[in-house]
């Protein structure tokens, strides 16, 4: 590791990271029954990435707090636009607590989840 500015040393890049490897994979279905009501899905603490969408293309509204997403009056939330996907990849999750939490404007959608698991 090499000595920041301040004289402290900084951590290491993440390309030097050794990547953790996805040993297996699950799918996980969030049904969002109601309209503007919030659900969540807790993330795995064993979880290296995961992709999601909404089966039917539907755009919703996801955070990482609770209460932003079911009736949105702050701008604390990602919007996944219609027929998009979020991909993240390369995660470590430290907090046993991580949650997503969703949102749509409309009832009985699905959002489907595939999760790259290190265990």
């Amino acid at each position: 590791m090499q000595p920041n500015t301040l004289g402290r040393t900084a951590t290491p890049d993440i390309a030097q990271r050794p990547r953790r490897s996805i040993r297996r994979l699950s799918v996980v279905n969030i049904e969002l029954k109601s309209a503007s009501t919030e659900y969540s899905w807790q993330i795995p603490r064993n979880c290296v990435s995961f992709r999601l969408k909404v089966r039917d293309g539907t755009a919703i509204r996801i955070g990482t707090e609770p209460g932003v997403v079911g009736t949105p009056s702050t701008e604390k939330y990602y919007t996944l636009l219609a027929n998009g996907t979020l991909s993240m990849g390369d995660l470590e999750i430290e907090d046993p607590e991580a949650r997503l939490y969703f949102a749509c404007a409309s009832g009985d959608k699905f959002v489907d989840i595939l999760v790259g698991l290190s265990a």
